[in-house]
């Protein structure tokens, strides 16, 4: 499908959307990368301590605690601007499916489920806490059982959001491109030893995304008969 010389051409919007979700994708590692930092120092401080005496084990065990509060808060950010992009996808994915629901409509399934499992998966940690919190194992089992469920959608529906980018491909390379390394990057990030290389690479298909999207809107606006994207 090339841009040019369609008479039905994909609105530019679902392109400027899916630019930003994937621009708030990179924030949140971002974010989620100063978070694990915090996390991982106040780690080392633990360790420090154990050597300490019992007066400077408690003020850094208060230090430890502050610190793991505010890692606790910024991955939380890190969270919400994450489930942010991914609604960003799904309205995306929306309008994409309504300009050609054969191609594009597995892409809104997939951003559908992805939020969803996202959910399960939030509200099986709040399980955790609330069974670590009042003592109870299997509080603890039943949260890691649903965190489990959550994890299985959304890696379905993350499989779902890369074919639609594949399919995507035909306005812009980049987009398979894309969507290759978002099905090879979710894949290793469950192994453990690979789950750094996964990560990476779904941090490069995001930035892929948002530089295709980013063209392929421009190429779109500046045709007859499309609005200019929104850029709030």
């Amino acid at each position: 499908m090339s841009l040019e010389g369609e008479a039905r051409r994909p609105p530019a919007e679902a392109f400027t959307l899916l630019r930003k979700g994937a621009l708030y994708n990179l924030i949140s590692a971002v974010i989620a990368i100063i978070g694990a930092v915090i996390l991982a120092a106040s780690l080392v401080s633990v360790y420090a301590s154990l050597s300490a005496s019992a007066a400077n084990l408690n003020i850094n065990l208060a230090a430890v605690a502050s610190a793991l509060i505010s890692a606790g808060v910024v991955l939380l950010v890190a969270v919400i601007v994450y489930i942010l992009g991914w609604l960003k996808f799904n309205s995306a994915a929306s309008m994409l499916a309504e300009y050609s629901r054969e191609s594009y409509s597995i892409g809104y399934t997939g951003t559908r489920l992805f939020i969803i499992g996202l959910i399960v998966e939030l509200v099986g940690l709040l399980v955790i806490i609330g069974g670590a919190a009042g003592g109870s194992i299997g509080g603890v089992m039943g949260g890691l059982a649903i965190v489990a469920i959550g994890g299985i959608v959304s890696f379905i529906g993350m499989i779902l959001f890369a074919v639609m980018l594949i399919r995507l491909g035909e306005v812009d390379s980049s987009f398979k491109t894309a969507g290759i390394l978002l099905l090879i990057g979710i894949i290793l990030s469950l192994i453990e030893y690979t789950a750094v290389i996964g990560a990476i690479l779904l941090l490069v298909g995001y930035y892929l995304v948002y530089s295709a999207a980013g063209r392929t809107a421009e190429k779109l606006a500046a045709q007859p008969g499309q609005a200019p994207p929104q850029t709030a």
